[in-house]
Order: C-alpha cells, then sequence, then structure tokens
C-alpha cells in the first residue's frame, strides 16, 4: 500500500486537529470567568458595559499564543491582518475588519491607530517593535475618531505595558529555538523611595536567516534590542501624579527574500497569470521573465538574491503623563515625542540580476492631549484638546543601471500639523438604558516638497531625442518629478476639517448582558503619492494631479452585544457592521509605482468570540469573522475595473485554543493547542490571479509547567506544527519585468523557554 502524501497527511491531520477544535462540547464547567477591564473610553471600567467592540488579552495570554512582536497580533484576533510590503520587520500597515491601505512609503499613516501606553504611533516603519513586559492589548474596532481621534477610520490597537508599583517585583525571560533564536527579555521595578516608584524592562532577539539565499547569505535573519524606563512620582497627600515614559529601540535585520514567480499579462490587461515552465512569453527563455530568470526549486523559503537585503530601523521617544483628580473631575495631559529612522535596502527583481533599491528615511512626531472627564450622577462628560505634528524626511534610491535601466534618486519632506477639539457626552437614562454622544473637530495642514532625479543618462537621452517632454514638474532632462509649492501651488498642499462623531444606544436587560448599537462617522486625513514620481511612462505615470489624494470618510453602523454566564462560567460577545466608505483611499501597483487613490466601498461584517472554562483542568475559546467587502471602481491606464473585493479582507478568519492543565511535580502543567484558519485573501485592488492567497490553516502546540509559586516556569514551543506554506504578501513587476514577487509566512518554529521570577 502506498504512503499518503505529504500534502494528504496535512490536510488529515488539520481536519482532525479541526474536528477537535470546534466540536468541544460546552456543557461542563466550574471556574469563574472573570469581567476585565479595559481603558476604550479613557477610563477604567469592564468590557462588558462598553459599547464597542473590543478584543482584549493580557501579556500572560499573549505568551500563551505565541505573541512576541506586534506584528504578531495577528495570531489571536480574526478580524486583524497586516503587512509588510518589503518584507517582516520593514514598514507594516494593519487592517482591521477589512479596513485598512498598504503603502510602501513613509509618508503616509494607517487608517489603524496604533498606541503604545497611551501615545499614538503614526510612522509605518517604526511600527513593527519587541512585546516585553506588557500587561495587556486592547484592540478596539470600527470608527474611534472622538476620544482616539487620529487616523482611526477602522479603529485601534493600544499595547499597554506594565507600569511601577510599589511591592518589587522582576522577572527574567529566556528562549532558545529554531535557527538559532536566542531571546532575553526581563524587567524590575518597585518604590525607590516614598514617593517615587520606577520599572526598567529591555528585550533582546536574534536569529539566523530562514529563507536560504543559493548565492548569498540567508534572508530574513533578526537582531533587535529594546528597553523602556519608567519613573512615577507620587507625592504623598496630594492628589495628582507624574508618569515619565522613556523608550528605545533598534532593529538590525535581513528583508526581502521573497520567492520568485515568472508572469505575463491577462487578455485584459489589467490583471496578471502565472507563466508555465515552458511557456517562452517574454522570449527569454521557457518560464522565464522579462530578464531571463526563473526559480523551479518550489521551495517556498529559498531563492537567488544577489543583493543581501537589509533593514535597520531605530526608535526612540518619550511622554510625560500628568494626573489629576478633582474629587469628581479628572484632568489628565500626556505629552510625547517619537523618533523613527529607518534605512532599508531590497533585492528588487527577487533574483540573481543586479536590481537594488534602498529607503533611508526619518520621521519626527510630537503630540500633547488634554483632557477633562467629569461625573455628575447621571452624566459623563469628557471634552479635551489634541496637538498632533510630524515631519517626514526621505531619500530613496533605485538603480536598474546595470541593465541599461534607470537609476533614481529621491528627496521628500512632508510636514503635518493636526488640531482638535473633542468631546463625548454619556447620559445614564435609567438602571438599563445608556445614551452615548460624541464629536471631534479636526483641522490638519499638511505641505510636501518632492524632488526625483535620473542619474543614469537615460532620461537625458531621451529628452534629447523628444521622445520625453520637459514640464512644470521636469524642468530639465535629469528631473523625474518636481513637485512642491512653487510649481504646482495649492496641489502640494492639503488644508482640511475633518468632522468625526458617534452615537450610540446600550441597553442592560440584566446585569451580565449587554445590547448596544451605534452610528460612528470616522476619517482618514488626506495625502500623497510619493515613491518613485515620474510623469516619461518609463518608470511611473504620474501627473501632478493624481499626486494628491483625498481624505477618507467611512459611515459605520453597528449593532452587538456581550453577555457572561456566571452560570455556565463562559462569555459571549457577538457584532454585525455596515461600513459605507467615501473616497476609500486604494492602492494600486503601476508600471513599477504605487498609487494611492480614492473610490468608494461597501463592507458588510458579522463577529462572533465565545471562551469558557469546560472544566476546573480544560479550558477552550473560539472566535470568527466574516466579510463580504466590495470596492467600487478601480481606474488605471488600461481601463476601469468594477466591483473588486477589497485587499487583507477574507471571508472567513476563525481562531481557536484548547488548553488543559493538570498537577505536576509540585506546580502545574499545562498544553495549548491553537488553530487558526483564513480564507481566500487578496493582496491587490485588481484581484489578479498571482494576488491570491487560496486559503491557509497554522497549528501552533505550547507545553508549559509552572511552579506552585509562580517563581519557575518552562515550556517548550511548535509554531506553525505542520509546516503549512501560505502566502502574506505579493507584489506585481509583470508590466515591466514578467515576475511577481511572492512573500510567504514563517516555516515550522521549534524552542524552548524559561522564565523565574523574583
Amino acid at each position: 500500500m502506498n504512503m499518503p502524501t505529504r500534502s494528504y497527511r496535512k490536510r488529515r491531520t488539520l481536519f482532525a486537529v479541526s474536528l477537535m477544535l470546534y466540536a468541544c462540547p460546552a456543557f461542563l464547567f466550574a471556574q469563574t470567568i472573570e469581567e476585565t477591564l479595559v481603558t476604550a473610553q479613557k477610563r477604567e471600567e469592564s468590557e462588558f458595559d462598553v459599547g464597542i467592540g473590543i478584543s482584549r488579552f493580557t501579556g500572560e495570554q499573549l505568551i500563551e499564543q505565541g505573541v512576541n512582536s506586534s506584528t504578531e497580533l495577528t495570531k489571536t484576533i480574526t478580524s486583524l491582518n497586516l503587512v509588510s510590503p518589503q518584507g517582516e520587520l520593514s514598514q507594516t500597515n494593519f487592517f482591521l475588519r477589512g479596513v485598512g491601505l498598504i503603502d510602501y512609503t513613509d509618508a503616509n499613516e494607517n487608517p489603524i491607530g496604533i498606541y503604545l501606553d497611551n501615545v499614538y504611533r503614526g510612522a509605518i516603519g517604526g511600527l513593527s517593535f519587541q512585546l516585553f513586559d506588557i500587561e495587556r492589548v486592547e484592540v478596539l474596532k470600527g470608527p474611534q475618531g472622538i476620544l482616539y481621534g487620529r487616523n482611526t477610520s477602522g479603529g485601534l490597537v493600544h499595547y499597554i505595558s506594565h507600569k511601577p508599583n510599589r511591592d518589587f517585583e522582576a522577572y527574567l525571560t529566556g528562549r532558545y529555538g529554531d535557527y538559532n533564536q536566542i531571546s532575553l527579555e526581563g524587567a524590575a521595578g518597585g518604590s525607590l523611595n516614598k514617593q517615587f516608584l520606577g520599572r526598567l524592562a529591555f528585550a533582546t532577539e536574534r536569529h539566523d536567516g530562514y529563507i536560504t539565499n543559493r548565492i548569498g547569505p540567508d534572508f530574513s535573519a533578526k537582531d533587535s534590542q529594546a528597553v523602556r524606563a519608567q519613573l512615577h512620582w507620587v507625592p504623598e497627600e496630594t492628589a495628582y501624579d507624574l508618569l515619565l515614559n522613556l523608550n528605545y529601540a533598534k532593529n538590525d535585520s535581513t528583508v526581502g527574500g521573497w520567492e520568485h514567480q515568472s508572469t505575463k499579462l491577462d487578455t485584459d490587461g489589467n490583471r496578471t497569470l502565472p507563466l508555465s515552465q515552458d511557456e517562452n512569453y517574454w522570449g527569454t527563455c521557457a518560464g522565464c521573465d522579462v530578464l531571463g530568470y526563473r526559480d523551479t526549486d518550489n521551495n517556498s523559503w529559498a531563492g537567488d538574491y544577489d543583493r543581501d537585503g537589509k533593514v535597520y530601523s531605530e526608535n526612540s521617544g518619550a511622554s510625560l503623563t500628568l494626573n489629576w483628580n478633582l474629587g469628581n473631575t479628572d484632568v489628565v495631559a500626556i505629552g510625547s515625542y517619537q523618533k523613527t529612522r529607518r534605512n532599508q535596502q531590497e533585492d528588487t527583481d527577487s533574483g540573481p540580476t543586479p536590481l537594488e533599491a534602498s529607503f533611508p528615511a526619518k520621521t519626527t512626531e510630537h503630540s500633547q492631549e488634554l483632557r477633562i472627564q467629569t461625573n455628575r450622577g447621571r452624566h459623563l462628560w469628557t471634552a479635551g484638546l489634541y496637538f498632533y505634528s510630524s515631519n517626514v524626511i526621505a531619500d530613496y534610491d533605485v538603480d536598474a543601471s546595470a541593465i541599461g535601466f534607470v537609476k533614481l534618486n529621491t528627496h521628500m519632506d512632508q510636514r503635518t500639523h493636526s488640531n482638535a477639539v473633542f468631546g463625548q457626552h454619556q447620559y445614564q437614562l435609567n438602571e438599563q438604558w445608556q445614551l452615548e454622544m460624541g464629536v471631534r473637530l479636526t483641522r490638519e495642514k499638511k505641505t510636501i516638497d518632492y524632488e526625483g532625479f535620473e542619474l543614469s543618462g537615460l532620461y537625458q537621452t531621451l529628452t534629447s531625442a523628444n521622445l520625453i517632454s520637459i514640464s512644470p514638474t521636469r524642468p530639465t532632462g535629469t528631473h523625474s518629478f518636481l513637485f512642491n509649492q512653487r510649481t504646482v501651488g495649492d496641489l502640494a498642499r492639503h488644508d482640511d476639517l475633518l468632522t468625526t462623531a458617534r452615537i450610540g444606544l446600550n441597553y442592560k436587560p440584566a446585569e451580565n448582558h449587554l445590547i448596544y448599537t451605534s452610528f460612528s462617522r470616522g476619517a482618514k486625513s488626506a495625502g500623497f503619492n510619493t515613491g518613485f514620481l515620474d510623469e516619461s511612462l518609463i518608470f511611473a505615470s504620474n501627473t501632478a494631479s493624481t499626486v494628491p489624494y483625498k481624505g477618507e470618510h467611512i459611515n459605520a453602523w453597528e449593532i452587538g452585544s456581550k453577555s457572561i454566564f456566571p452560570e455556565h462560567n463562559a462569555y459571549l460577545k457577538a457584532a454585525l457592521f455596515f461600513y459605507d466608505y467615501q473616497d476609500l483611499q486604494a492602492y494600486r501597483f503601476e508600471l513599477l509605482n504605487q498609487v494611492i487613490f480614492n473610490t468608494d466601498g461597501r463592507y458588510f461584517g458579522a463577529e462572533a468570540e465565545y471562551q469558557t472554562d469546560l472544566s476546573d483542568q480544560l479550558q477552550f475559546s473560539i472566535s470568527a469573522t466574516l466579510l463580504n467587502t466590495m470596492v467600487k471602481d478601480i481606474a488605471d491606464r488600461f481601463g476601469t475595473l468594477h466591483n473588486r473585493n477589497a485587499v487583507l479582507a477574507p471571508t472567513l478568519s476563525t481562531h481557536s485554543s484548547l488548553s488543559y492543565r493538570w498537577k505536576a511535580f509540585n506546580g502545574e502543567a499545562k498544553v495549548i493547542l491553537s488553530h487558526r484558519y483564513q480564507a481566500e485573501t487578496w493582496f491587490d485592488i485588481q484581484n489578479s490571479i498571482t494576488a491570491r492567497e487560496d486559503g491557509y490553516q497554522v497549528v501552533d502546540l505550547r507545553l508549559q509547567w509552572e511552579s506552585a509559586n509562580r517563581g519557575y516556569q518552562l515550556a517548550s514551543f511548535v509554531e506553525n506544527l505542520l509546516e503549512e506554506e501560505y502566502l502574506v504578501y505579493t507584489s506585481d513587476f509583470t508590466t515591466s519585468f514578467g515576475l511577481n514577487q511572492l512573500g510567504y509566512g514563517k516555516p515550522r518554529w521549534v524552542g524552548v523557554s524559561a522564565t523565574i521570577r523574583f
């Protein structure tokens, strides 16, 4: 009898795991589900009293699910996705309930707000960071434009670290895993004297590359360090305190080890298709791209890379928070400064041809928030002011002169100033009904100064031959594009007034049950296409009028419920939502440059989250998200496409976890089996076959032991147990080079860890 194939064994095992996880009976209960506190409305309250879709995880839960970085949160939250267009640890673009925007450049910001310890982090080159000494993570779904405000049209993710307290506590955790992974993290804190509390935390991680380079150093190696110091001043017999938070992190890694795929144009000219191994479509060789290369080993984690792609990033910052209690009124003031530096180099063609690009950039951010919250009987008022400014300076280069093509050098300087005033009123109509209303007005000004040159001499030659033209945005033969207020006037300037609002109604028919409905209007600010701008139709197809794009608006309707069942030791959260997008900021790749444009869209969705303790020893959780998305019109130089699926918006995503614990060796042992599934997902708005992941399932396993006093913990883990091969992103260069870059998730990863607590 023939042995089953590897693929068949994987499918059979996945079916067995899925059956075990999703068919667990839910009728044996013993422990109590505790209510969890969140700060979704800028004050501590039970998650089950807040009429907002929320997913919340403690630091301990994140560790058990293998979440050790900001980007790995997608392992546990079904409605959360992300993409790093130039590889892991590069620019990070989050998507929540299908809302998000892919962008290569540093000038843009996510429509999913990222917060770390109450401070907004806008630089997309600094959103991939280590999670260490984390108390909890809160994910707020749907527009959050009232209390959080800036660019939260789809929601936000808030990472909250442990704060100093009076009792001394410390821990140290070490991990060792595949590819010589070594990581260490720890923290220590407590009272320094009667008035000062302190806490110092650090993390470091390194591992070798897991993508084999057949002609050079391996790719996707990592070397990261981070430190956070907090000093909390709590004067005796006063109503105020001050918290100083200092942070620093750096990363020196290799990225861009894409799998190469030869491609061709579809008959409609808009989409692309894979190229078969025996088809000489480009006239170079069978199965080859325009450059005469093909990858035939069918290994998702191997390639031929002539350049050692690297990314170096450095983040540093500080925040100061004042809390002042005046009886029924609380005053909070938060000031912050954050600087992000990065320099990324990549092997653009995913092969041995010398095509290279570099993306050095620096982003500085300042923010200041003043918030007053007062409780007057049935009335809870929140009001405040918010100021934000940023400066992004980038100098991008691409060099294809070795094959007689372009050598582009660009400089971009973008400045943003944003001021906002906001207010929210929560009125307790009676014991069961609560009305919420809020509005935020934001005035934002943004300017850009962009200049690009072509340094190989190609454009100068073509200009002299009258094959490409001189224009106000291309004043000399060596220019690729010039765009600023001196040359294009107000096209290089945005001055917008954004209005976001929310009205909600909460109903509590019983103590542990909440039904809520809400309407929210969210907004994301306007911006500019940057990257490698070019009006010659050689590298890009820009015109002055297509560089700026408008701000987007989203009208969101949601109805949901949250219930705790003490008699069954379980909770259930569910929601239905509809998003009406106006001027949705969408992304397409055209020639060799990205284009962000405005269109409209409609998103329908449903999600549910259930958790229970089945017995004293057995725990089970499951969550699911359903999405139906439609983006109306996608226009490019070949025509207009209608009614496409949104990117990073899978029709179905699920996550489940089953854990079992028992007494062992004077402590407690625990095994945790996790399973996540994601259905068909698109990575470009044209919905090309080459930009589609058909669907995948990933299984993780963790075994841990903890001493009775919780002083020691030992664990072993296997991530991607069945070594599923699944796409996390694609980047299409078909029209220029006849190739597609394929980015895959990590292979199987095995490791051990040990923790000691003092």
